[in-house]
């Protein structure tokens, strides 16, 4: 099984002590792909201070230098992978970001453009806000040649004769198996993974089950999590917090020699012994 983690949120407001206490024990083992807000704005968020959920501030990430630093030294160390979080993460009134949002194509290349020269990395793949897209956000991340976390139905990308195959595909796992394709898609000219989520409501129970139907089809496991909500406790579970869900699930995974990988790892294992389009 190839096994990834998905961190949200990193922006401006972001202190290296906060991803170091969430994850200095971790990416030794695990690299983190760090989904980062370019400039985040006023919006409610438990990633950003209270005092700040309201206004009209654009807070560029590069305007913390201590924090930039610390990301470009674990990037080095192969120990992060940035992926693109929208654009402000500014929740609309109608919707989020990438569902009701305006000039969303313009949106992603300036996001794009600005990680790439605040990091020096080529971005690759792009996490929608609270995972929503519109059909239009859909279609601005694509003309940007951005993969996405996230596999996005029909309803949301458009039909297309050639999705066909991914369609079948899809529904033939979620009724026959009863578990979300665990393979990455081909969809036209990008790829989508699907994404597991862990967050204080996550049912262990579904999570533990997914889990072991991935492993026993040596499948692609992404599992997304909030570095700032890490330490909170499980559906009112006073005794296990996220961090050690995470923990323990690594410690199993690592005795039985599974693979951990980052995003850039995903066309490369593709177009080797595996094709993503070839499953059934």
């Amino acid at each position: 099984m190839y096994f990834l983690i998905r961190d949200d949120d990193t922006n401006y407001f972001t202190q290296p002590e906060e991803l170091e206490r969430s994850y200095g024990d971790i990416w030794g083992i695990c690299p983190i792909n760090l989904s980062v807000v370019p400039f985040h704005g006023c919006t409610k968020s438990g990633a950003i201070p209270k005092r700040y959920w309201t206004g009209e501030g654009v807070f560029p990430i590069g305007d913390n230098t201590n924090l930039i630093r610390y990301l470009k030294k674990k990037i080095r160390e192969k120990k992060v992978y940035i992926t693109l979080h929208g654009h402000s993460h500014v929740d609309q009134a109608d919707g989020y970001e990438f569902q009701t949002g305006s000039g969303l194509h313009n949106k992603i290349k300036e996001g794009r453009k600005y990680l790439e020269q605040l990091f020096d990395v080529e971005i690759k793949w792009f996490v929608p806000p609270h995972n929503a897209l519109s059909k239009r956000g859909w279609e601005a991340v694509v003309a940007n040649g951005l993969n996405i976390s996230g596999v996005y139905s029909p309803r949301v990308r458009g039909w297309h004769l050639c999705d066909i195959p991914n369609t079948a595909r899809q529904q033939y796992w979620k009724k026959v198996r009863n578990l979300f394709y665990p393979y990455p898609i081909k969809v036209r000219n990008h790829t989508e993974l699907h994404v597991h989520s862990l967050t204080p409501v996550t049912s262990i129970s579904s999570l533990k089950l997914a889990l072991h139907k991935v492993r026993r089809f040596d499948g692609y496991f992404c599992l997304a999590s909030h570095y700032w909500e890490l330490y909170e406790h499980i559906n009112n579970n006073r005794d296990l917090t996220l961090k050690e869900i995470i923990t323990g699930i690594l410690e199993h995974l690592n005795k039985h020699d599974e693979n951990f990988v980052c995003f850039s790892d995903i066309e490369r294992i593709c177009s080797g012994w595996r094709s993503a389009v070839a499953v059934l």
